[in-house]
């Protein structure tokens, strides 16, 4: 499978997610090999939430939450600089029934990425967890980069199961995360800051499907010139098993994916 996503504002892929199945994040630039793959009688849920306070190229596009329950609003007049983010929140109450792990499931893997416009090439590699109520420091396992607009766009990956496996359906929370917000990447409305979660459950009434992640970051429209980004999958399966089982898929995390204008659009080729 040809896994493509075309853009005319200006996007930063950061994950792709795939599952006989496709499921994962994006690398600098994205492999065509997994960085990782589970397989089993699985299946995944996929969500996050960013740290800005609104979507979209308006006003409040370089303002951001912080870790206290405030804001801090960037300036394309000021230098290049990063300000601690937080609070990017997800409520249990907030999750539909496809970001939840079932009754009788087991979680067996969860990985926690994030993206953030970063002033250096090096990527902040910290960020804390919040599940439920507990909150935990966590450490990337990897981190990748690239230059965007007068500074860099980042990306982190995390193992989280151990955090995850008792309470996979809580409500989630990431806070200190170190996120560039003036210069030109204000200018344009290219600052970005957000998470996101991939949990992998296993339970004995799902079919066999192998999910494979992609890790790094690939800059796509806007000023970078380039219209489509892709990631040539292999591996990939229908399950011969019932109809409501018989799915192939692919999850993308996507960073300063505007509305409105011409979106940008995932897309298979050749599965």
């Amino acid at each position: 499978m040809n896994l493509v996503v075309s853009d005319s504002i200006g996007i930063r892929i950061s994950g792709v997610c795939a599952a006989g199945l496709l499921a994962g994040q994006a690398q600098a630039a994205v492999s065509s090999t997994p960085n990782l793959q589970v397989s089993g009688r699985i299946e995944y849920a996929a969500m996050g939430a960013s740290f800005r306070t609104t979507n979209g190229n308006s006003s409040t596009a370089c303002t951001f939450k912080t870790p206290s329950g405030g804001t801090f609003t960037g300036s394309s007049s000021s230098a290049v600089g990063q300000i601690v983010a937080g609070n990017a929140t997800l409520l249990d109450t907030e999750r539909n029934a496809v970001q939840k792990v079932p009754a009788g499931a087991t979680v067996k893997t969860a990985l926690l990425y994030w993206v953030a416009s970063q002033s250096t090439s090096t990527m902040d590699n910290l960020v804390d967890l919040t599940v439920g109520t507990t909150r935990t420091t966590v450490t990337a396992s990897r981190t990748w980069s690239t230059a965007l607009q007068g500074a860099y766009a980042g990306g982190a990956v995390a193992d989280v199961t151990n955090l995850i496996r008792a309470n996979p359906n809580a409500a989630l929370r990431v806070d200190n995360l170190n996120v560039q917000i003036n210069g030109d990447q204000c200018a344009v409305n290219n600052v970005h800051g957000a998470w996101t979660l991939y949990i992998v459950y296993e339970h004995a009434g799902l079919s066999t499907k192998t999910v494979s992640f992609y890790d790094g970051v690939s800059l796509v429209g806007g000023s970078t010139g380039v219209s489509t980004a892709s990631v040539n999958a292999t591996g990939f399966y229908l399950p011969d098993s019932s109809s409501l089982d018989r799915v192939a898929k692919a999850s993308v995390m996507v960073a300063d994916g505007d509305p409105g204008g011409t979106p940008g659009r995932p897309a298979t080729r050749s599965v």
